[in-house]
């Protein structure tokens, strides 16, 4: 779900954990490789016209526990380069 919401997304969006280097959101595999579990955090960024709404979609699609629906992900962190902060989200990789 993560990587079909970044490719829906105007603009590229990458992903990276925490000081590794950053990946194209909308390659499976490449997001796979990173390796992220419960409770990593990962950093989401984009440029761009739509860049901060892009953002958010996929950041919404991420915080939200698909195994629960009921439930919100306390899982990985996300946080999005210069809005200071992060949300708490569900894992994006198994």
């Amino acid at each position: 779900l993560f990587v079909k919401a970044a490719t829906e997304q105007p603009v590229r969006i990458t992903i990276r954990k925490g000081d590794g280097p950053a990946v194209d959101a909308r390659s499976i595999l490449r997001v796979l490789a990173l390796g992220a579990k419960n409770g990593d955090t990962v950093v989401l960024e984009a440029d761009g016209d739509g860049a901060a709404e892009a953002l958010e979609a996929v950041a919404q699609v991420v915080a939200e526990d698909h195994d629960d629906p009921a439930a919100r992900g306390l899982a990985a962190r996300i946080r999005l380069p210069g809005r200071g902060g992060h949300a708490c989200a569900h894992c994006l990789a198994a």
